[in-house]
Order: C-alpha cells, then structure tokens, then sequence
C-alpha cells in the first residue's frame, strides 16, 4: 500500500512488530512497574507533606497555639498498651470469621443459580 509522500509501508509487518512490541510479556511488567513508581510518588508526597508539617500533626488557621502538634497527640501509654491487646484478640477472630465466610459462600454464587429474567434481553 502506497502513502503520499512516505515510504511503502507493508501492512502486515507494521501489525506484527506493535503485536511483538504489545506483548503481555512485555506490557504486564511495565504496567507493574508504572504503579509501583506511582504509588512510590503517592507515599513520598504524603511523606513529604507530614515532614513540612513537623511537630504539628494539625495545624490552626486561628491561632499557633491551638494547633495540635505530636506531644499533646499522643495517647497515654495505659489506653496504647489496651488497644495493642484488644487488636491481638480481636484481629485473628476478624480474619477467621472472614475465612470462614468466603468457605462457606464460595460456592453459592455462579451463572447457573442466577434465574433467568421474564423480561430480559438476549445478549449475544
């Protein structure tokens, strides 16, 4: 197929070297390390913003001297030590009662328990 003004450009090989170049092989790795750099940006960002804003953890638009720094934002060692022994309790029963949830359902959904709709429109 001749072009105005370009070189004779084969069809086919043009095809065949963007199907070579849009490989899962080679798409899936850059597409892993595109949202690796991005959620790297995200959390340097975020980093960034807390670490301008040292010792403040919220600051006051009316007055410095209500800001909410680190010192008057921590809790008490007592209410620290409660809630580390409430989530050791309390996370694994989370987390089982999770597994055993998707155990009990994994089953139960599929194509052939949906029933047919009296008024449904064929998809083809």
């Amino acid at each position: 197929m001749a072009r105005v003004g370009h070189a004779p450009v084969d069809d086919d090989l043009h095809r065949r070297r963007w199907a070579v170049l849009l490989r899962p092989v080679l798409v899936l790795p850059a597409l892993a390390l595109l949202l690796a750099l991005v959620v790297l940006a995200v959390v340097a960002a975020v980093l960034g913003w807390f670490a301008s804003l040292y010792p403040n953890v919220f600051p006051s638009t009316l007055d410095p001297a209500f800001s909410l720094n680190i010192e008057n934002a921590a809790s008490t060692p007592y209410t620290l030590t409660l809630m580390s022994w409430i989530a050791v309790i309390f996370s694994p029963l989370i987390l089982g009662y999770q597994a055993w949830s998707y155990w009990v359902f994994r089953k139960r959904i599929s194509v052939r328990h949906i029933p047919e709709s009296p008024t449904s429109v064929p998809v083809h």
